[in-house]
């Protein structure tokens, strides 16, 4: 979050006018890769919740996720092997399609944001390795597996609904710039 203000100091005084969204489709290099990790994060800690969710009782985002993947189970069957898969650091996506309306997992590399993609972003997982080595090593398999026990699919249910991201202006930014992270978790 410094960094990024610090960035956007430097940066064409229209950029830190934007709102966040559009700020990481105009941003390149150092800003966009900031900017971009902020929001990731932020829509990370949205994804997760603390207690088990147990059976998803959603029923328009469980239609959809049957459809997608044959079953909830199936879904996380197919989470767990393309984050597993995904090599190198990155985020895994739940995502509809735009157009179709099809829900799919989407893997992007490092600090790639899904507001540049084709599909809504639903929820996410972190798959660089300072998200789960100290508590699974080089198990990232069974690091997926309990995240995905921890999914928060109401907020993937009101994504799924609006059919867009949330707006994390609120979160994120104020008079004075980007929030500092421990304001954003506060917020959330």
């Amino acid at each position: 979050i410094e960094k990024t203000n610090q960035l956007l100091a430097e940066a064409d005084p229209a950029l830190g006018e934007l709102a966040v969204d559009e700020l990481i489709h105009q941003a390149t290099g150092p800003l966009f890769n900031n900017v971009s990790q902020a929001w990731n994060h932020t829509f990370l800690w949205a994804s997760m919740t603390s207690a088990k969710h147990g059976k998803l009782a959603l029923p328009h985002l469980t239609e959809a996720i049957d459809k997608a993947f044959g079953s909830v189970e199936a879904s996380r069957d197919e989470f767990v092997e393309k984050g597993k898969e995904h090599f190198g650091s990155g985020w895994l996506w739940l995502g509809m399609d735009k157009a179709t309306k099809q829900l799919d997992w989407h893997a992007l590399h490092d600090g790639k944001s899904p507001l540049k993609e084709k599909w809504v972003p639903l929820l996410a997982v972190d798959l660089w390795e300072h998200a789960y080595y100290i508590d699974y090593r080089d198990q990232r398999e069974r690091y997926l597996r309990k995240f995905y026990e921890h999914l928060n699919w109401g907020f993937a249910h009101d994504n799924f609904k609006a059919e867009r991201a949330p707006n994390f202006d609120p979160l994120l930014r104020n008079e004075s710039g980007m929030h500092r992270i421990e304001s954003v978790r506060k917020a959330s």
